[in-house]
């Protein structure tokens, strides 16, 4: 899969795991297409931020499943990840989000306003 260099800046400064993403994948900052039934190749490039030097990755999904489940083990008593549940309702007030699930069980999220 392709991250682009703006969901790498969020996986710099909001998550903080980019070095371990750009370690495991491979950063570009231009591609080349091919058009099928022609010899010719086109650059594509700007995938590379201007106003830093967050670049474009190509990471293997479930590397890069690994490596933010390792990022939610590390803040376990903040994030709960659940395997096999079924959203069922979402329901919003000034205090924050919850999640209702399948088997009634609700997870509730702090607003940050």
């Amino acid at each position: 899969m392709v991250l682009a260099a703006n969901a790498m800046r969020v996986m710099d400064k909001v998550i903080g795991i980019a070095p371990l993403v750009y370690e495991a994948g491979y950063k570009f900052d231009a591609i080349d297409i091919y058009t099928e039934g022609s010899s010719n190749f086109d650059k594509v490039g700007g995938f590379k931020l201007s106003d830093e030097n967050t670049r474009c990755v190509t990471i293997g999904r479930p590397v890069l499943h690994e490596i933010l489940l390792d990022g939610c083990r590390e803040y376990e008593k903040l994030i709960d990840v659940r395997y096999s549940a079924k959203l069922m309702e979402i329901k919003e007030s000034d205090e924050g989000v919850t999640a209702v699930l399948e088997d009634k069980s609700e997870i509730r999220g702090e607003s940050f306003a």
